[in-house]
């Protein structure tokens, strides 16, 4: 490790925020979004009986919380301290959490501004086009209504969720987000569903359902991965009463009828982008931005590919031993539906 990269390491680690309140017991308004068996395994990770292992290489990302960490610190909680003074409120190390029940939250503003107005202050990086708040942080600000709102001493409706550049600090965009009880009450429930549950399975692996993309930064996505697959080793009866078969049955043909809806729809898809390339090849433009709507069209680096074959037989040449190099991926499961037309 570089003499800067350990300096910077061990400087962040020195300054992680100590809570005053046991975060195992409630579900804060920035968790509540997350997949479920995540949330399930991070409240429980510690607990005799609950206890969920972590991946062993799993390493805690901090760069893109740490760099928001210091654009709020010195750039937006000071900027707002100097033009509203006392009404913006709870901010930088004035924080408070609020609690309701299963839920928590800890705003990063509460402006008084005639009527009370919760700010959220986010950083995001320069490439990304947003038309619309990050569903999570659109989440984040409901709950945090929410629990204000039955608090009763900072009644809420509206909250501001602000996008703040990372390379052009100047930039910022804003976006309202209005008070919705239905999703409050959801995610109350959906909270309880969590905290109450007696074992990881009794969590839905939303992540993975959902395409896996969260699985990659996941920190227990192998014991995850293991619970899925647990029953494959043990002996296959075959036996199964006529009910039983027939619940299968009707879960096999919806999902084929979804298998069939995805191709359907992935074909649309690849139609309508051929579509918008064609228009945009004739007109000469590579960027369309307007009426709510961006398109931009960019050529992208080819991947670089190994030949694994080729490289074997290089090494085995040069006396290199590869069996040292390989390595072993979680055991996974693979399902095969089939319906007779």
């Amino acid at each position: 490790m570089g003499i800067v990269t350990e300096a910077v390491k061990q400087f962040v680690e020195s300054q992680t925020k100590t809570w005053k309140h046991d975060r195992r017991q409630t579900i804060g308004a920035s968790e509540i979004g997350q997949c479920a068996r995540k949330i399930f395994c991070v409240k429980f990770e510690n607990d005799p009986e609950l206890h969920v292992p972590r991946d062993p290489d799993a390493h805690d990302s901090w760069g893109a919380r740490e760099r928001g960490n210091l654009i709020e610190r010195h750039l937006l909680v000071p900027a707002m301290r100097a033009k509203y003074n006392h009404l913006a409120m709870f901010m930088g190390e004035e924080q408070k959490t609020f609690f309701d029940g299963p839920l928590s939250a800890t705003p990063d503003c509460l402006l008084k501004n005639g009527e009370y107005v919760l700010v959220e202050f986010k950083t995001i990086d320069p490439r990304v086009t947003l038309l619309e708040p990050k569903p999570e942080h659109y989440y984040q600000a409901q709950i945090q209504l929410g629990i204000l709102n039955a608090l009763g001493e900072y009644p809420c409706n509206k909250a501001i969720i602000s996008y703040t550049d990372a390379s052009f600090l100047s930039e910022t965009k804003e976006f309202t987000v209005e008070f919705d009880p239905a999703v409050y009450q959801a995610a109350i429930k959906r909270a309880n569903m969590i905290l109450m549950a007696e074992n990881m399975r009794e969590i839905e692996p939303e992540g993975w359902i959902a395409g896996g993309a969260e699985c990659k930064y996941c920190p227990f996505s192998r014991a995850c991965g293991r619970q899925r697959t647990l029953g494959l080793e043990d002996r296959d009866t075959g036996i199964a009463d006529p009910q039983f078969v027939a619940e299968i049955a009707d879960l096999a043909r919806q999902y084929k009828l979804a298998q069939n809806l995805i191709d359907d729809y992935e074909k649309d898809v690849r139609k309508l982008q051929y579509e918008i390339k064609e228009r945009l090849r004739d007109r000469k433009l590579r960027r369309i931005v307007g009426d709510g709507v961006s398109v931009v069209w960019n050529s992208v680096k080819g991947r670089e590919k190994i030949d694994t074959d080729s490289l074997r037989d290089a090494a085995a040449s040069a006396g290199v031993d590869v069996e040292r190099f390989i390595t072993t991926s979680e055991p996974t499961d693979r399902l095969t539906v089939s319906i007779k037309s």
